[in-house]
Order: C-alpha cells, then structure tokens, then sequence
C-alpha cells in the first residue's frame, strides 16, 4: 500500500515538473542574450557549440547534441531519492550509487496557500522560521537595477565564495543581472541598524497610500524608487537572492546569507518569504542546481523542494568526485579555494563559459 502511494506520488510530480517546464524562462532569448553578454564573443551558441537552456529534453534531441558534441543540461523525469543510501549495509548500495546524479535540479512546486507550504515543511524547519531572531529582520523586494545596492551585496557576496573556497564571479554580472526584465532581488536587512525606523515607517506608509492613488504615473513610480534607496541607506543587508520570474515560475540564482546572520536564522527567514511572495503570485520555485546530498539541498528539501536527476554532457561526475575528496582535506581545499579565485579574476569570459548553462 505504502509503495502503491509512492508509485503514486512520484507520477504526480513528474506531471508537476513537466508543467512546470511548459513557460521555461531558461529557454527564452532574454535568458540567452543575457549569457552571451557575459561571455563577450561575436560567435553564436551554436559555433561554441553550447546549449545556454536548462529543458527536459528529448531523447532524439539528446542524440543529436551528443552526436555534435555539444555541451547541454537536461532535467530527467525521475526523483533523485537518497534514502536507499542511508543503509550502509545495504548489499546493493554499488548499484545504487551509480542509478543516483551527483547533482540534482530542486523544484518547489506552486501550494494554494501557506497552510499547504507550511504541512510541507520539516519539523526542524517550522521550529527555526518561527524563532524570535527572524521577527528581527526587514524583507524588501527590488525590481530595479540600484548599483549601491549590487555594490553592498557584492561585498556579502565575495566573503561567502571565499568562505565556501569557491571561485568569484565578476561584478559586472550582477549589474547585468538586474538590468532584465524578468529580475528581481529579494533582500534582508538588520533592523537594528536603522536608527530612524519609526520616521521611515511612516514615510513608507505615505508611499504606499500615494502608490494605490496614481500607479500608471510614470514620474511618480520614479520618485518612489529614489525615496525608496534613500530609506535603505544606514540599513545594514544581511541576505541577497537574485531570481528570475517568469509567467508561473520564479528561479532562484546565486544568493547568501552574511555568515555571522546563518545562526541567527536569517536563512529560514529568507526562505519563508521567497515561499509566501510564490504563494501569492502563484508560482513555482526553481531553486537550481545543487550538489545531492549536500547540506544547501538537504536544507531546500526540508522546505518542500523536489530533487530531479539531471545529465550533463559532457559528464563532470569524476570531477565532482574528486572535488568531494579535496574538500575534506582543509590546507588543500583552502588552497584550491585560492587558485579559483585567481583564474575567476584573470579569465572571467573562460569561468562563465564553463559555467553555462547555470542556474
């Protein structure tokens, strides 16, 4: 009975990541010109002979992008489920290993309301929203390129890869980033950090009145924009996350947490919001790739989130292995770390490149 609704519950969600995938802003040219731009060459897609697209794709289409040796990203119709792994005495755990992708595509699919989202979540994840520390933090959306703003985060930013001993990604990228259509930025501030709360309170609240009284004033929206930097001034952000909207779907990108906010739950935070401003505008989540197993997906999927097997060609899964070895050892990761961070600065078109496509 209980495999019979597993059974169940899987073809469900594979007819959830189909529709999911029916408005796929990875496929648009707003998407593609924007990976172009940072690549900064004249020579289309098709002469580097990379597909920027994150899709489910054919098996015919798979084919022939093998067979032209072109690199590409396709999302499999098949849950990566881990558990069988749990159980080291397993006699068939080898086989396992090999059936699971070492990295996997999340998804949080569209809920009818927060009573739904929240019966989603994990124990641990309920408790730690609902902690004193996250009423301490102010939750603002921005939709609009702010070069200050991209300038703060940017310094967040650069800590978190060195801190994950990663490469870093170029400034210029955020600042086209924010410049698209389908952009926005979710943010978090420390509350502490503003002096004057009560006066931009108020300040606010006259914004929001005058907003309902005269939307398609063009002047107007311009106005608020500038009140609207002038009051985050001398607020400290302490959590970024950039996202692409499209038609019933929201993609996460590249985010973080300033790290001496992650014990004072600041991620859950940011979390509940991305997941009740989804609720309202009803959409999914696509909340990228990730490494399987890792503590950032363990902790997407406590909020709900689906893992899907993914294949890339060509295969990184050695590289991923070898990867996971390094990081175990300290002085060696820190040293790869640091020799990232060198190539990211000298050859940044190379970096992005190899990245494509990403989430």
């Amino acid at each position: 009975m209980n495999e019979n609704k597993m059974n169940n519950e899987n073809i469900d969600y594979i007819k959830k990541l189909e529709k999911s995938f029916e408005n796929n802003y990875y496929q648009s040219k707003e998407f593609s010109d924007f990976c172009k731009s940072n690549l900064k060459t004249k020579k289309t897609f098709d002469q580097l002979k990379i597909n920027p697209s994150i899709s489910i794709f054919s098996q015919n289409e798979i084919n022939l992008m093998k067979k032209n040796n072109v690199k590409f990203l396709n999302i499999k119709k098949e849950i990566n489920d881990l558990k069988d792994l749990d159980n080291k005495n397993q006699t068939n755990q080898t086989n396992k290993l090999k059936e699971i992708s070492l990295q996997e595509y999340l998804i949080w699919f569209k809920k009818e309301n927060y009573e739904e989202a929240y019966n989603n979540f994990d124990r641990s994840f309920r408790k730690y929203s609902r902690r004193k520390e996250t009423k301490d933090y102010e939750f603002k959306i921005i939709k609009d390129f702010d070069k200050k703003t991209i300038d703060e985060i940017y310094i967040i930013y650069k800590e978190q890869m060195k801190r994950l001993r990663s490469f870093v990604i170029k400034k210029e990228f955020f600042y086209r980033f924010m410049k698209l259509d389908s952009s926005l930025l979710f943010l978090l501030f420390d509350k502490s950090s503003n002096s004057n709360k009560k006066e931009r309170i108020n300040i606010e609240d006259k914004k929001d009145k005058k907003d309902k009284k005269d939307k398609k004033d063009k002047k107007d929206q311009k106005n608020q924009k500038n009140q609207e930097n002038q009051k985050n001034q001398g607020k400290k952000i302490i959590g970024y996350s950039f996202c692409f909207e499209n038609k019933d779907n929201l993609y996460t990108s590249i985010g973080g947490i300033k790290n001496e906010y992650l014990k004072k739950f600041a991620n859950y935070r940011m979390y509940d919001e991305k997941i009740k401003y989804a609720i309202n505008n009803k959409l999914n989540i696509h909340m990228g790739i990730g490494e399987s197993n890792s503590g950032y997906n363990d902790f997407k999927k406590r909020v709900g989130a689906i893992a899907f097997k993914i294949e890339r060609n060509p295969s990184i899964d050695e590289i991923l292995k070898i990867s996971e070895k390094f990081q175990k050892r300290k002085f060696i990761s820190l040293i790869l770390g640091f020799l990232l961070r060198v190539y990211s600065f000298l050859f940044p078109k190379k970096l992005i490149k190899q990245l494509i496509p990403f989430s």
